[in-house]
């Protein structure tokens, strides 16, 4: 698998932070997310829980992030508002290895947790839904493709 530069400026930083564990398997986490965002998600909802990046020097969570993981501010909330969703919503799911039954992207959670908390859509839809997020491990694309419009007309308000 080749690298990115991104991969190698968080490799960098996880070694300059090695003397703060805590940050270091932050840095970690993030390398790794692709193959397991879950642990990801868990870090950052608990490193914004805690403000724990004001001892790291940063403002806001946003500009952690962005600075030094390399994370848009879309992805950093997607990541803690599908791990929210999961916990609370579908804690079995988080307990998943990927060998026995899918891990669910977290875009496709995202879109899930937006339907079932700001859509109008009729019920069977959102069980269909649910179905194929959390179940089938269905990628956003798909899922998307398939929803979209049922889910967030065009005619119902803001887009996204």
């Amino acid at each position: 698998m080749s690298r990115t530069k991104t991969d190698d400026v968080l490799a960098a930083s996880e070694i300059q932070y090695a003397h703060d564990p805590e940050r270091a398997e932050l840095i970690a986490r993030v390398r790794r997310f692709k193959a397991s965002w879950f642990e990801l998600g868990e870090a950052l909802t608990e490193i914004k829980r805690s403000e724990g990046y004001k001892k790291w020097g940063h403002a806001a969570f946003e500009d952690y992030c962005k600075k030094e993981l390399h994370l848009k501010r879309e992805t950093a909330d997607k990541l803690t508002g599908s791990f929210a969703f999961l916990r609370t919503r579908a804690p079995e799911v988080l307990r998943r290895d990927g060998r026995d039954a899918p891990i669910p992207t977290y875009q496709a959670v995202d879109f899930l947790r937006r339907a079932e908390e700001e859509s109008e859509a009729p019920e069977e839809t959102l069980t269909e839904l649910r179905r194929h997020v959390l179940d089938e491990g269905t990628p956003l694309t798909k899922i998307s493709s398939i929803y979209r419009e049922a889910i967030f007309p065009l005619d119902g308000g803001e887009q996204n």
